[in-house]
């Protein structure tokens, strides 16, 4: 019995150090949300809605992270719960493909955001807008040199035409300088005029606190 809660508060000693340092990037997290959105808002609506759908977003990743002892997310999930609110999941409109990537806590929030801001601007600007619209996801591993790398590649087609935007707003600023320095990854984002599309290139970290139960 004693051995056994030995090895509980072992096990749980580095997950409330990991939890003290993930509430306060939580909060460092909101507090930067809130701030970006509130001057890219152009009313006080618009602002109750973009923060909430954000706030939200933030929630889901976190409850995928718990799931795990906050550990991993699934890319796959990620996705699927980023885009079900859309009611766009079905084949004929969105394909996905790729194998299964586990996300440490520290790629998990900030490419979980990335994706809710790829989503919801599909959905107001371009190809989820439209039924005809179709975003095509797909992402690969590969291992160069013993390190694993992911590529992500999003692509929308047959939506609205596609023009760059007159000024950066949140999402670009989230995909171009967050993700590109929180995740260490490279980013490209093309306006092609049919369609949207965005890629994602970054190594994979495997830093579990201890293994999984």
């Amino acid at each position: 019995m004693l051995e056994q809660q030995e090895e509980v508060a072992q096990r749980q000693r580095p997950l409330i150090r990991e939890l003290h340092h993930r509430v306060k990037n939580t909060l460092a997290n909101v507090r930067a949300m809130m701030g970006a959105t509130a001057r890219s808002s152009e009313s006080i609506d618009h602002l109750v809605r973009d923060f909430s759908s954000r706030l939200v977003s933030l929630a889901e990743t976190h409850s995928m992270l718990t799931d795990d002892y906050w550990q991993t997310a699934l890319l796959h999930k990620l996705l699927e719960t980023e885009l079900r609110p859309y009611g766009t999941l079905e084949p004929s409109r969105i394909s996905m493909e790729g194998p299964d990537v586990s996300l440490v806590a520290d790629l998990a929030i900030p490419i979980g955001m990335a994706f809710h801001e790829l989503g919801s601007n599909s959905s107001k600007y371009g190809a989820l807008s439209k039924p005809e619209g179709r975003l095509e996801i797909r992402w690969s591993v590969d291992l160069p040199a013993g390190a694993r790398k992911l590529d992500f590649f999003w692509r929308e087609r047959d939506g609205p035409k596609v023009e760059p935007p007159e000024r950066r707003g949140f999402g670009t600023t989230l995909l171009e300088k967050v993700v590109a320095v929180q995740c260490q990854a490279e980013i490209d984002l093309q306006y092609h005029p049919d369609g949207l599309q965005f890629t994602m290139t970054l190594s994979l970290r495997n830093t579990r606190l201890f293994p999984p139960y």
